[in-house]
């Protein structure tokens, strides 16, 4: 009988001599619910008598309480025997994964592999399909022992249903095994209770492996492989069960491990104050529960106190329960004792917290020592497992708690190095004077606060008002102080009484007003003196506790004017570059604002075009935008002929007091080239205007009054270089090694790339050789388009020669210039985006010995050329001292080496003054 997911219900039955069988088992059908059966059947091995023979089923009965309708019998299909179809086959051996002996697992143990099987379809007739696999737990473990079984395919786990001890895991939309292949079908899940009992997983029969071929469809019955004895292990039957899998002994109650727990760390207690912690452990326990009827604890003290000096001892679980005792310690040997508990103590299976609390005598004294230890494996006894009853033996050793200090509750009183001594600006609020440091690192319990005496200092000039402490954002005091008197002790009356809890230190604030009407140079400030009153109550012992404390003068507070505001270049400002035309967020400098004694909240900034007319012009920017971080909080824009722009923030920017801002001023340029707005090596310099003495200007926080920049200072900042575009350049370093004599040899590699803005034209390059036993001669620069070595350009010689007639330097002489003549413009073109590809070639004639070498460098320039106007002819470059690169970011509509449209090297990128060099030796 198989239900709607073709799964088998209860055992397949065999014909009685009247040809029926009673199939299925209980099956419930909730109610308004429909259920669809199938009835099928297993055929044995052929047997041509029966070839052509036709067979039906009949469902002629309901074993049920429910009333019956619908007329019975019901027939199926008639169905033709074959005898000669070859159909797929499913052979099922032990997997390879199987534990394939008795094992002994623990409660708690989760994931456990439980069985493993292959099924090989070693067929060459189809492809088979596994549906369904059907286990049964045949321990005798209950369902509730176990969960979370799974049945695992290629790392795909498939739940199972579970019926009594029967577990059926639908594998989708099945497990395809091509022809001569195999799939590993592994069952696991979690042991959650059962001491004592079993588990062992089987396939009853082959049937209970649901397998369909793949080409006829029909159900395949699975064949065992290995039949053999494996006792207590996995193994193939050639009976019932078609699988004998593995057995499962889940192991009784133990303790697997057993420590001290840091849930009471090594800290301090106190004297004669109940419940203070002596020490915790920490217990594993697998299996099942304990249960102990006796438990023993020593004590190891230092000091000069007896081993009956712990008195109302407790043994108290993770919750906080009390689950033995109280009892006290009795002396065993000079300052050992011991605490023995009768009472029944359940330790529930996984990890348990046991802590011990008692109460010390006042024999102790400050710094004495008391350490907690048991035994278990002799210290408890009538351990017994809480499910099995087993009396189970103990094998944990001696294990020892953390050391408990003795100390008496007392707290020291200090004044916080912060907020360091400062000036302030009348009409603050809420300011922190000073910060009281309460300590109770020494102490062995928490000490409760109520009242605190704090000494005053002024110069009389003035003094602050509404002066409360705070713990935190929490405010101690509702009635405020308002100190008249230099040298004098004032009161805090805690309206929140405070608790400085052992072994830690609260800082407490003292938060005044300063009213504008204070006279500028009043200073003032809080501290203690060794006379205050600072007296706080032991909570457990209600012992007076009179804080302990030196005479401390606070940080002295003075109050100034309203703040000031500086303004200077930051050191991040970036240094001179070359960009190209209507690149956007060009950083142009960065800013540094300082706030000095209060908040300033900026709201406008005055910028300038730095340099003279010359250089540049408001045109060669389209907007100028203000950053701090990554927000824009403004925007700047330097119209008609004008080279000031004072900005009004959108946004504004808050400068911390005492502490600083960088704002970052970026740039849209503007483009090049005719009719277009920007000039061609216009020198682009956005500074801070420091003349403007109201064109930046901030509100200060605590003053309210309208500020001004302080320096009169005008930045200066390195500026960009503007073109219609800029060259990259790119060395490539390469290895030639042995190199005693060769023609037309590489010496340098490099890259020229144009930015994407437009092509550039490339005029001249100057090389410099130097030399070390070696001889050299014929060089040229040798130019490609596809690679080096690949693609020469055209106009220039044949393997892409810039000069037409081969250099022979004239050693020790060690600059040549290298003039592009092969091509008739004068020029080489380096399109937008696009890369050239530059080798240095020449003939090394002979390197003498091993240390000698060649070495090419090709240089850059020192700076900008000194020229009448920004730009200049290729000649008038070449006249120039800085001359060494010789380009053109072509924004004329004539190109020629005779426009006024021509710059040399200076800050081009990747080519620095000195240039770069590679280096052939004969190593």
């Amino acid at each position: 009988l198989l239900d709607s997911n073709m799964a088998q219900i209860g055992d397949a039955k065999t014909l009685n001599s009247n040809n029926q069988a009673k199939v299925g088992e209980k099956y419930t059908i909730p109610a308004g619910e429909t259920r669809t059966f199938t009835i099928a059947g297993n055929r044995d091995t052929a047997n041509n008598n029966n070839d052509g023979q036709l067979a039906s089923f009949s469902l002629i009965a309901v074993n049920t309480s429910a009333t019956v309708s619908g007329a019975l019998p019901i027939t199926g299909a008639l169905h033709v025997i074959n005898e000669s179809l070859d159909i797929g086959s499913a052979e099922v051996a032990v997997g390879s994964s199987d534990q394939d002996s008795k094992q002994t697992e623990e409660v708690g143990t989760i994931n456990e592999l439980f069985a493993a099987i292959r099924i090989t379809n070693n067929s060459s007739e189809e492809d088979v399909r596994v549906r369904s696999i059907r286990w049964q737990q045949t321990g005798s473990a209950s369902p509730n022992d176990i969960a979370n079984i799974v049945t695992i395919v290629d790392g795909v786990s498939y739940p199972t249903t579970v019926s009594g001890d029967w577990y059926t895991a639908q594998l989708g939309s099945g497990i395809l095994i091509a022809e001569g292949f195999n799939k590993e079908f592994t069952l696991r899940g979690d042991i959650v209770s059962g001491s004592g009992r079993t588990v062992q997983f089987d396939i009853d029969e082959n049937t209970d492996i649901y397998v369909t071929g793949e080409t006829f469809g029909f159900g395949i019955g699975p064949t065992q492989i290995d039949d053999d004895t494996a006792g207590d292990g996995a193994e193939m039957t050639s009976g019932t069960p078609f699988f004998d899998g593995s057995l499962f002994d889940i192991s009784a109650g133990s303790i697997t491990s057993f420590s001290k727990s840091n849930a009471v760390p090594a800290q301090n207690v106190a004297i004669n104050v109940p419940s203070q912690p002596l020490g915790a452990f920490e217990a594993d326990i697998k299996g099942e529960a304990l249960t102990i009827q006796k438990m023993v604890f020593h004590f190891q003290m230092v000091g000069g106190i007896a081993g009956t000096d712990l008195t109302n001892i407790t043994l108290v679980d993770a919750n906080g329960s009390v689950v033995a005792g109280p009892s006290d310690s009795v002396a065993v040997v000079n300052n050992v004792g011991k605490v023995t508990f009768s009472d029944t103590v359940t330790l529930a299976v996984g990890k348990s917290i046991l802590t011990l609390k008692g109460k010390l005598s006042t024999a102790f004294a400050n710094d004495d020592t008391i350490v907690a230890s048991t035994t278990p494996s002799s210290d408890w006894t009538g351990v017994k497992g809480d499910t099995t009853g087993d009396t189970i033996t103990l094998t944990v050793g001696v294990t020892t708690g953390n050391t408990m200090t003795v100390k008496a509750a007392s707290v020291s009183a200090k004044i916080s190095t912060t907020p360091a001594a400062q000036n302030i600006v009348g009409g603050v609020t809420g300011m922190i004077i000073s910060n009281l440091q309460l300590d109770g690192t020494q102490s062995g319990e928490d000490v409760r606060f109520t009242s605190i005496q704090l000494r005053y200092t002024s110069n009389s000039s003035g003094n602050p008002t509404n002066c409360r402490l705070w713990d935190g954002n929490t405010q101690l005091t509702d009635s405020g102080v308002d100190p008249t008197t230099n040298g004098t002790a004032y009161s805090f009356s805690l309206d929140e009484s405070i608790i400085v809890v052992k072994g830690t230190i609260k800082t407490l604030a003292v938060k005044c007003d300063v009213t504008g009407s204070v006279a500028v140079a009043s200073t003032f400030s809080w501290g203690i003196d060794a006379t205050d009153s600072i007296s706080g109550t032991g909570i457990g012992s209600s012992s007076i506790v009179d804080a302990t404390n030196a005479t401390l003068a606070g940080p002295t507070m003075t109050v100034v004017g309203e703040g000031s505001l500086t303004v200077e270049l930051d050191s991040s400002s970036p240094s001179y570059a070359l960009v190209s035309a209507g690149t956007s967020d060009v950083i142009l400098s960065t800013l540094k604002l300082t706030a000095i004694n209060e908040i300033i909240f900026l709201n406008r900034i005055a910028l300038q075009l730095s340099n003279d007319a010359a250089s540049s012009s408001p045109g060669d920017l389209l907007i100028v935008g203000i950053y701090n971080g990554s927000d824009q909080v403004g925007t700047a824009v330097f119209s008609g002929t004008s080279r000031y722009a004072t900005t009004t923030l959108t946004t504004e920017v808050e400068v911390p007091k005492d502490g600083t801002v960088i704002l970052t001023i970026k740039g849209t340029l503007s483009t090049v080239g005719t009719s277009q707005p920007g000039t061609q090596g216009a020198l682009v310099q956005v500074d801070f205007d420091g003349d403007d003495p109201t064109g930046t200007r901030g509100r200060g926080f605590d003053s309210g009054s309208t500020i001004d920049h302080s320096s009169a200072t005008d930045t200066t900042t390195a500026g960009v270089r503007l073109f219609r575009t800029v060259p990259t350049f790119t060395q490539t370093t390469f290895t030639e090694s042995n190199q005693t004599a060769e023609s037309n040899a590489d010496l340098l590699r490099f890259m020229v790339t144009a930015d994407a803005a437009g092509d550039l034209l490339i005029n001249k390059f100057t090389l410099q050789f130097a030399t070390t036993t070696a001889t050299i001669s014929n060089f040229n620069i040798h130019v490609y388009q596809n690679g080096y070595d690949s693609g020469v350009v055209s106009g220039l010689g044949t393997d892409g020669e810039i000069v037409i007639t081969d250099i022979d330097p004239d050693l020790p002489a060690t600059d040549y210039d290298f003039v592009v003549d092969q091509n008739s413009v004068g020029y080489i073109t380096v399109p937008a985006g696009a890369t050239r590809y530059f080798i240095v070639k020449g003939d090394v004639d002979s390197i003498t010995n091993t240390t000698g070498s060649v070495k090419v460098t090709l240089l850059g320039d020192a700076s900008y050329p000194s020229l009448s106007t920004l730009m200049g002819t290729a000649a008038s470059i070449e006249a120039d001292t800085n001359d060494d690169f010789i380009w053109s970011p072509e924004a004329t509509t004539t190109i020629t080496t005779s426009n006024v449209d021509w710059t040399n090297g200076y800050r081009v990128s990747g080519l620095s003054a000195d240039g770069f060099s590679q280096t052939v030796s004969n190593q």
